[in-house]
Formats: structure tokens, sequence, C-alpha cells
């Protein structure tokens, strides 16, 4: 995984630097929970989620689609990542009050880095608004890390915003046509 700062950026340039900013973690929540809501569920698309035994949560945030999963799906233990600690606290706490957190799990990790999970872990990677903190030349890199975690016959799930260009510069298009192409 050699070109992930090819661009001489430094590593934690794109996330956000959130610590209890409860403000903010209500905002994030809030905007997960309407994703999951105009969605129709956690996993409205899949005919039968219950298939699902082991399922990871990428840039997990406070955990919002992470426990409501676990709650729609009682056979399923779920791991959430994230770079936040601050906010993974927040999403333990969350899944405690769901009665969820013996089958929820959530750990630091930057989904940019090698994941530190043994190859074929997890019937389901799922991955939302990845958008917001993959940068385009990281996009091959972390999905062919997905494949790697996700178990022969899995799912690996990548949800994103339709984005509507108004401006057809030299950034935005290519964007779109290598996440389209990875």
């Amino acid at each position: 995984m050699g070109s992930r700062f090819q661009r001489n950026e430094d590593p934690g340039t794109f996330f956000l630097k959130i610590k209890r900013n409860q403000e903010e973690i209500l905002r994030a929540q809030r905007e997960d929970q309407m994703l999951t809501r105009a969605m129709g569920g956690p996993l409205a698309e899949q005919v039968d989620a219950n298939v699902f035994a082991h399922a990871l949560h990428i840039a997990c945030g406070s955990g919002d689609w992470t426990i409501e999963a676990a709650q729609r799906y009682p056979r399923m233990s779920l791991v959430g990542i994230d770079t936040n600690p601050h906010i993974l606290d927040y999403a333990r706490e969350n899944a405690a009050a769901a009665q969820v957190a013996e089958r929820v799990r959530f750990q630091v990790m930057d989904a940019l880095r090698p994941l530190d999970f043994p190859a074929a872990s997890f019937d389901l990677v799922n991955l939302r608004l990845g958008v917001t903190f993959i940068r385009i030349w990281e996009w091959s890199e972390l999905i062919a890390e997905m494949l790697r975690v996700t178990r022969p016959g899995g799912v690996i799930r990548i949800t994103e915003p339709q984005i509507v260009h108004q401006n057809k510069g030299p950034i935005s298009i290519p964007g779109i046509a290598t996440l389209h192409a990875a």
C-alpha cells in the first residue's frame, strides 16, 4: 500500500478531529439516521440479511448503523471501526443502552491503513459516506483491503450520495470516474 501519502499530505488531513463535541456528534448521528431511514433500514436491499453472521462497519462514527443492524438482526455480530476514540466511547454507551453491547464491538482503527483483521473475517463489510474522507487515489487500495477481509461469497456494501456536479472541473469528474472504476 505504498501510494497512500503520495501527495505529501498529512494522513490525518481529511479526518474530523472531534473530541466530545456533543453538537457535532448529534449532527453526525442525525445524518446517519436519516440515511438509514431513506434507504429503508440498515440492510433493506438484502433479500435475507440474516445470512450475515459477522459484519464490519468501516468509519462507523457514533455507531448508529452498527447498533441498528444489531437490533434488527439478532444473530449478527458486528465490529465498527473509526479513527476517533471519543466518538467510539459514545458508540459503546449507545450500544449498551440499546442492549446489544455483547454483539457489537467498536475499535479505533484507520480504514486507510491495512485493517487489523485476518483475511475472510466478515460476511458483510459496510462503508457509508466514504467520499467525506477517502481521497481519489485511496479508493482502489481501500476496496482491495475490504475484499481481503470479506469471506468468499460475502458482500461489500458501499453507500455514497449521488452528487450532482455543478463544477465540471478537473478534480470532480476524474474523481467520480475513479470511484466508479474501483
